[in-house]
């Protein structure tokens, strides 16, 4: 099981900046981080991206199938708020996490 949330950091130069993080609840291994300017939804899965491609070597339809995923219900991570129609939009759906 993964899971995925979000904190703030401060940096001098841009101020505060969201921190998002995907962890293995296995291992409490870190599979990815994404700092970013602004906080989006889909800055906020960059890490799942980060994490679907280095656990199985690509991020391709159904590559993480059967991997489940925990997340807070923050608005950032729900996937019916992103387009239907582009499928490498909602990333979750796409790469066959459970939630």
């Amino acid at each position: 099981m993964w899971g995925i949330d979000a904190t703030a950091g401060f940096t001098l130069r841009d101020g505060q900046v969201p921190i998002f993080a995907m962890i293995d609840h296995g291992s409490a291994r870190c599979l990815g981080i994404h700092v970013a300017k602004r906080g989006t939804r889909f800055e906020a899965l960059e890490p799942l991206r980060q994490a679907v491609r280095e656990q199985f070597g690509s991020f391709s339809e159904g590559t993480a199938l059967g991997v489940k995923l925990r997340h807070d219900h923050g608005s950032l991570f729900h996937e019916r708020r992103l387009p239907a129609r582009d499928p490498l939009s909602r990333p979750r759906v796409f790469t066959g996490l459970r939630p």
